[in-house]
């Protein structure tokens, strides 16, 4: 009985013993073959290679750098021949998973010690060169450039030629109002492309184109304001001033609209936020026309960016030499300013001249006026106010309109 079961079992005994013995084969193998490829998986994360310029990669970045592209993968058309160290972190990563290829033939001892020389690339692949129909990143698309059409404001300078003109304005600043009424086309072409001049135009001129513009803008609404009020009717309330005075237009620089690129401003607008108080300079007041006899002098021609400077002085100059600008009485000891000083107080206030170390012994805002005027004045007259104790009164400021009969 026993030799029957022994019978009966020993062929299946016999299978399952050979079954565990391949088994166990087959675990070794395997075994050593993954401990061989995290041999070669440590060696190339952990072996360092120095290039010419001192840098450290590892080596999987060098089998990166020298891994030719495969046949028929698509390029970055945007790459360039040297990877970036993104690229070279990714190929590092890409290598590393891999079990790298085992060398047909054995290396000689020799060429153990030298490192391996690159092999060229099956096929040259261009990768300076864009794709085709891929734009080149460093070439701007046409289509993506902003350009600024200056054409609206060479017209509305054009205008300003025209207007500004010893035709229209006599040389001491009294503008013929009734014959701008009559011939009021370039008025009209002025005021029509200043509301639709852009303000990307603006923001591509220079200091002194801005100054220029804003100087002749403000000059033009104060005449357009007129023209539009012209004859001015007096008001009754507004006894203290002439007739046709521009105090007879209520809020002249505070309500007034004038569109300007699509903008609404007001006249104290333009000259406070455009011009005094952006560029702190005294002698832009001397340059804005409150359309009155006593305030600055209009000019009869167009502030040009190229001359800005010599026509400010000579601005300035002009006016301080006039009745209306700068007297001195000798007899009285008192200096006598146009309201001009004392309206744009802050102006000066702002400007270099406060740091003008002079008339130490003064107020502020009387030893800048009085630095102001030094250059323009002549040496025994420097010489007397720098030696004599003399007081400062303002000039009475005629209101009557700027206008030429």
């Amino acid at each position: 009985m026993k030799m029957e079961l022994f019978r009966l079992y020993k062929i299946p005994l016999l299978t399952l013993a050979l079954l565990v013995c391949l088994t166990g084969l087959s675990t070794c193998q395997l075994t050593a073959t993954i401990t061989e490829a995290k041999q070669d998986d440590a060696t190339i994360k952990t072996t360092p290679t120095e290039f010419p310029d001192g840098d450290f990669v590892s080596t999987a970045a060098v089998v990166a750098k020298k891994t030719p592209p495969s046949v028929g993968k698509e390029t970055n058309s945007a790459d360039s021949n040297t990877p970036s160290a993104e690229n070279e972190n990714e190929n590092s990563t890409a290598v590393a998973k891999e079990k790298p290829a085992r060398p047909t033939s054995q290396p000689s001892p020799a060429d153990a010690n030298e490192p391996a020389s690159p092999k060229p690339a099956a096929a040259a692949v261009d990768t300076d060169s864009p794709a085709p129909n891929t734009p080149s990143p460093d070439k701007e698309d046409e289509n993506d450039i902003f350009e600024v059409d200056f054409s609206t404001f060479v017209q509305i300078n054009e205008a300003y030629d025209r207007i500004f003109t010893p035709d229209l304005i006599t040389e001491d600043g009294r503008v013929k109002y009734s014959t701008l009424k009559r011939k009021r086309l370039d008025v009209i072409d002025a005021k029509r492309n200043l509301k639709k001049l852009s303000q990307a135009v603006r923001m591509s001129l220079t200091k002194e184109q801005r100054i220029a513009f804003w100087i002749n803008t403000y000059n033009f609404c104060t005449i357009e304001l007129i023209l539009r009020k012209y004859p001015i009717q007096p008001k009754w309330y507004m006894i203290i001033y002439p007739d046709n005075s521009i105090m007879q237009i209520p809020n002249a620089w505070t309500k007034e609209i004038h569109e300007i690129m699509w903008e609404e401003y007001y006249l104290k607008e333009i000259e406070q936020d455009f011009l005094l108080k952006r560029h702190k300079d005294p002698r832009i007041c001397f340059a804005l026309s409150n359309a009155s006899v006593g305030g600055a002098t209009l000019r009869n021609e167009p502030y040009k960016a190229d001359r800005l400077d010599a026509q400010l002085d000579d601005q300035v100059e002009k006016y301080l030499a006039t009745p209306k600008g700068v007297r001195l009485d000798k007899d009285n000891n008192i200096l006598y300013l146009s309201n001009v000083f004392q309206m744009n107080t802050k102006t000066f206030l702002d400007s270099d001249l406060a740091k003008i170390k002079k008339f130490r012994n003064r107020k502020d805002q009387e030893r800048v006026w009085l630095n102001f005027i030094l250059p323009h004045l002549s040496k025994e007259d420097i010489r007397y106010l720098e030696e004599t104790e003399f007081k400062i009164k303002f000039i009475e400021f005629d209101w009557h309109l700027n206008e030429s009969k």
